[in-house]
């Protein structure tokens, strides 16, 4: 068994508090695509306890594939996902503690944007293409 491992921290603007959100994948050395197990956890600060996040759609496709350049900016947590047929970015929401899914603003919907998440100095999150 091996493990692969992606977290993100972070400011929950609503309650003050610093969370963590911890990506655990157990797999097959073999077969990196035969994961047996997937649990997401989140750490608050405040009350020094994990907590296990519920399961959804977007969890599911999230744990068969990888996580790319994470940046936390007002109150989210993003990382690039990218599989063979998806690019998109995933944003964990501090504050209600979920995630959501935002599509690429891409030309074709078949081409890969090859992008990277930046936070800049004006206070907005960008989405730069490399």
């Amino acid at each position: 068994m091996a493990l692969q491992r992606w977290c993100g921290v972070g400011l929950d603007l609503v309650s003050h508090d610093i969370k963590v959100v911890l990506f655990h994948n157990y797999f097959l050395s073999a077969n990196p695509m035969s994961i047996s197990s997937s649990p997401v956890y989140l750490y608050s600060l405040h009350i020094n306890c994990w907590k296990d996040l519920p399961e959804s759609y977007l969890h599911h496709e999230l744990i068969r594939h990888w996580l790319y350049n994470p940046a936390y900016f007002k109150g989210f947590f993003y990382w690039i996902f990218r599989s063979r047929k998806n690019e998109y970015v995933v944003a964990f929401d501090m504050g209600n503690d979920s995630f959501q899914k935002i599509n690429y603003p891409c030309d074709a919907p078949d081409r890969k944007c090859n992008a990277t998440l930046a936070c800049i100095a004006i206070q907005s999150l960008c989405l730069r293409s490399r």
